[in-house]
């Protein structure tokens, strides 16, 4: 497989944040960003939603009904 570099410009504060979360999920920069990629070439977009409105976050009592409902199919 050919390798290609690219070059970005980032805001330190955000990489550091980020960096922090990823060294929690064990993964580096680089893994991260071939993940986001792999899924905007499979998804054919971005894999989230971009929107001036986004959906507001799931209490924890939602977010349990979530989960319930969802080991209940398994």
């Amino acid at each position: 497989m050919a390798i290609a570099t690219k070059t970005v410009r980032l805001s330190t504060k955000r990489l550091e944040g980020a960096g922090k979360v990823l060294a929690g999920l064990g993964l580096d920069h680089r893994s991260a960003i071939e993940m986001f990629l792999a899924q905007v070439e499979r998804r054919k977009g971005i894999p989230f939603a971009v929107t001036l409105e986004p959906e507001p976050l799931l209490s924890a009592a939602e977010q349990a009904a979530v989960w319930t409902k969802s080991l209940d199919a398994y």
